[in-house]
């Protein structure tokens, strides 16, 4: 019984204690998960759900053939166990890259909260393979332009770098990986250019 007892009261301190990404905001701090969706393709002008699960690397030409990332993100307060979930006020989570020849930039995304299901929803986005690393970062500053490369990385976080295609080879996603661990990923930024464009 007391074995139970202990088992029961071990798991929930490891519930409480789970916090996969720390936001430290204005506000207070609070902790961040996501998760990947189902990829998209652009079909007649619209974005339609397709069979693969994002994340997903597009070098295609074709834009007609392009494919789109997409993620859910979930966010509660530290040190909630049960993981209630919260709407921060003002918060703008979006894709950059950083790249081995000392180019940033971000890229065109859709970013919404979605009030039926309490979490934040990042879709939209075509991840081209380059030599650089894809992130996330956020910011609640409504007054930083993403497209400002002398602003971007001072004035937002990282949440994480992007890894794990699922389209790609296992060793093309070690040397992504690589990179964001050793060259990307850092907070560095050199010049800037854009890749807003569906």
């Amino acid at each position: 019984m007391h074995k139970l007892i202990l088992t029961f009261l071990f798991s929930t301190s490891i519930a409480s204690a789970h916090c996969p990404v720390e936001m430290e905001t204005q506000h207070g701090i609070y902790c961040a998960d996501l998760s990947w969706n189902s990829g998209q393709s652009k079909v007649g002008g619209n974005f339609v759900d397709i069979d693969e699960v994002s994340p997903l690397l597009s070098n295609n030409p074709i834009p007609q053939k392009w494919l789109y990332s997409s993620l859910s993100l979930y966010i509660w307060e530290k040190g909630d166990s049960s993981h209630t979930l919260v709407e921060l006020n003002d918060l703008n989570l979006f894709p950059y890259m950083e790249m081995a020849m000392n180019h940033s930039h971000s890229a065109s995304h859709k970013f919404e909260y979605d009030e039926v299901t309490g979490s934040y929803r990042l879709s939209q986005w075509r991840m081209q393979e380059m030599s650089g690393c894809w992130s996330l970062r956020w910011t609640q500053d409504t007054s930083m332009d993403i497209d400002d490369s002398s602003s971007v990385l001072s004035q937002s976080q990282l949440l994480t770098n992007v890894t794990g295609y699922t389209n790609v080879s296992e060793e093309k996603n070690e040397t992504m990986a690589s990179f964001c661990t050793n060259g990307g990923g850092s907070g560095e930024h050199g010049s800037h250019h854009d890749h807003h464009h569906h």
